[in-house]
């Protein structure tokens, strides 16, 4: 079941808005609805029987705090995005002891627009280690806060969570190691046998095993990531393993993306971090800079299993480099390239030349193509 309200039904009625609510609870229990609102300021009234509710999206709504944890227990896809009104801290109890403990889904990109960065990753940081079932993560500074939860740089947030009277972070890491706090499933018993042995040789050869040995024994079951980073791509791969889909960002401040230093650069780190889901990741969008020949390489290591690519912002640089593309991705289904024209039409007509001795590759299951 599907409740939709939007703010001209809650300009008529607030309180029959309410009352439907009550009603329907009353005999569907909810257990498998979604309530989707629309541009209302949504508060813990209109929420409050909904205990066994499964999806709530509030996305480009005024909502403005957070009553999700203790109104939709049962949550598990929550959609805020570009909520501007409410405040990346204000998602701090989603995770709360109390809190969503089956949320599987959250979406919250573009919201709390006056907030600063750093609170924004630590929060991300926060929702990452004290959600152990979420699998699809859209949120702003998922890679930063996959960086910060690798290195333990979790010292300038303390302030930040004891004002709010949660768990700090090295608390949840904590947590997530010891696999407490109702996570003992995310950890096999091959697994703690394993981190178990590690620690006893560590004692036994006198090593204290330092931030870069541990690091490594967080792992996340986030299956779907967005707001990635080049710089931040390693940190993901080494806490999320399973990843099937990730969104990146390849654009990087500190140069023009026009140097070939630059782009050995963005080509280097590209194809070491999608290694790390060489034959799982089916989705990949990346948002690249350059010309499409630096990418060739890269999807070479994991096109083999891709069946949706998008491509923003890349160069054109001739027929050669896309047809490689195609080879590379054999089983797409669905393929976007957003691409700019070529810098000069030299390149393009020695291509033309080329074709004709080229045995041309094919997507027999492609389903969708859009080229702009």
């Amino acid at each position: 079941m599907l409740l939709l309200f939007s703010d001209e039904a809650m300009a008529f009625s607030p309180c029959l808005v309410y009352l439907a609510i009550l009603v329907l609870a009353s005999h569907v229990m909810f257990s498998d609805a979604a309530v989707r609102v629309w541009g209302l300021r949504t508060n813990g009234l209109l929420l409050g029987s909904l205990s066994l509710l499964r999806y709530l999206y509030l996305a480009g709504t005024l909502y403005d705090r957070s009553v999700v944890a203790q109104q939709c227990p049962a949550l598990k896809h929550l959609d805020v995005s570009c909520c501007v009104h409410l405040h990346p801290v204000a998602l701090l109890l989603l995770a709360h002891s109390s809190g969503l403990k089956c949320l599987t889904s959250l979406l919250a990109l573009d919201i709390g627009l006056e907030e600063n960065e750093d609170n924004g990753t630590a929060t991300a940081a926060f929702l990452l280690l004290g959600l152990p079932s979420l699998r699809q993560v859209v949120v702003d500074n998922a890679g930063q806060a996959c960086t910060m939860i690798c290195k333990q740089e979790f010292g300038p947030t303390e302030g930040f969570t004891s004002k709010d009277r949660v768990a700090s972070l090295q608390e949840l890491w904590t947590r997530r190691i010891q696999g407490g706090d109702g996570e003992e499933d995310s950890f096999s018993l091959e697994e703690k046998l394993d981190k178990s042995v590690d620690l006893g040789k560590s004692r036994a050869d006198g090593v204290r095993a330092d931030k870069g040995s541990q690091e490594t024994t967080v792992k996340l079951g986030i299956h779907e990531i967005q707001s990635v980073s080049l710089d931040s791509l390693d940190a993901v791969g080494q806490l999320c393993s399973d990843l099937h889909s990730v969104s990146l960002n390849c654009h990087d401040e500190d140069d023009s993306g026009d140097d070939e230093g630059s782009g050995f650069r963005r080509t280097t780190l590209l194809t070491k971090g999608l290694a790390t889901w060489s034959s799982q990741v089916r989705c990949l969008s990346l948002q690249f800079p350059g010309p499409l020949s630096e990418l060739v390489t890269p999807l070479q290591v994991t096109g083999s299993s891709l069946i949706c690519l998008t491509l923003e912002g890349v160069q054109a640089d001739g027929h050669l480099p896309f047809l490689d593309l195609i080879s590379a991705c054999p089983k797409l289904t669905s393929l976007t390239v957003h691409i700019d024209p070529p810098r000069s039409n030299q390149e393009e007509e020695e291509d033309d030349e080329d074709l004709e001795d080229w045995n041309l590759p094919c997507l027999p299951d492609l389903r969708s193509l859009t080229l702009k």
